[in-house]
């Protein structure tokens, strides 16, 4: 038993290790391709963003830029290193706890490949964006999906409040959470879980929402409408996933509830991106790769389903 556990310890060990080195390779890919990373932009970004002067959607996100100021001055370290600090924990635990979560569907190769296939996706969707919250949220967006599937609430609650701070996509979680536990034999227990996901999402919500009107007076980055030129550009999203797009959704009634029900929610969470969003910024489809991977490998894959299913 100790030889097994000691064995289960190791794997664990290398498993954390070539996620940290999947995330620095994400990292670097980066940084090659957003020049505003090496010719001094980051940093006149983040003097802005401490001195409360910059535009709306980025000032609100109060982690992306307060965590790295935080590393610079209880560390001394530079704003680009901060950064960089900042984006290598987040990937590297991001793509560990995916790791951890599909263990309960896919057996270790299979959970593997999904994951070295976020780190891809990452690293596709890079461009010269300075994007800075994209690595925390997708921590705390895996790490809520996994409260949220074990039934741990107040942690779903604490983990999108402070995702919320982070980044305002987290607001899309508790709206997830009511199709997930949903009972479609009983309406009345779904209005009663409808209202614990509002209650469990309504301090990020009111938090979020606070935020943004101290902020109402500076300018929205790209603007606040982009509904038509979106419509026109479908094809980025049906692009990002490609093949993987169709392998989750061709046997979406055989797949595991949970599941379905996050396949069910996608059309909802590319609304409102579609709306305020630039949808060829394909960064924004990112969170999806946590249940459409998984989807897919599971469909595509069936030997690769782990005994733990359930």
């Amino acid at each position: 038993m100790n030889a097994l556990r000691r064995s289960l310890t190791e794997r664990n060990l290398w498993l954390f290790l070539v996620c940290a080195f999947l995330a620095w390779v994400t990292y670097h890919l980066k940084v090659a391709t957003t020049p505003a990373w090496m010719d001094g932009t980051l940093e006149w970004v983040h003097k802005q963003l401490v001195a409360l002067d910059y535009v709306n959607n980025e000032q609100s996100r109060l982690l992306q830029y307060g965590i790295p100021e935080a590393l610079v001055r209880v560390c001394g370290i530079s704003v680009r290193s901060a950064y960089t600090v900042q984006r290598l924990i987040f990937t590297t635990l991001a793509l560990s706890v995916f790791a951890v979560f599909l263990r309960r569907w896919l057996k270790p190769g299979a959970g593997f490949v999904c994951v070295v296939l976020y780190a891809l996706f990452i690293a596709y969707s890079a461009r010269n964006d300075l994007q800075e919250s994209a690595p925390l949220l997708g921590l705390t967006f895996i790490g809520a999906l996994w409260a949220l599937r074990e039934k741990r609430d107040l942690l779903f609650a604490v983990i999108v409040w402070i995702g919320g701070l982070n980044n305002e996509t987290m607001l899309f979680l508790p709206f997830l959470y009511l199709l997930a536990h949903a009972d479609r034999s009983s309406l009345a227990t779904t209005f009663r879980i409808g209202f614990r996901a509002l209650l469990l999402g309504l301090p990020a919500i009111l938090t979020v929402a606070a935020i943004r009107y101290i902020f109402r007076d500076r300018p929205y980055l790209g603007g606040g409408w982009h509904l038509e030129e979106n419509l026109m550009a479908l094809g980025a999203v049906l692009l990002f996933f490609g093949t993987f797009w169709a392998l989750a959704l061709r046997k979406v009634n055989a797949l595991p509830v949970f599941f379905q029900r996050a396949l069910i929610s996608i059309p909802f969470f590319l609304i409102p991106n579609l709306i305020v969003g630039v949808i060829t910024e394909t960064r924004l489809l990112l969170p999806l790769a946590f249940f459409v991977l998984p989807a897919a490998l599971w469909t595509w894959m069936p030997e690769e389903r782990s005994q733990e299913l359930r």
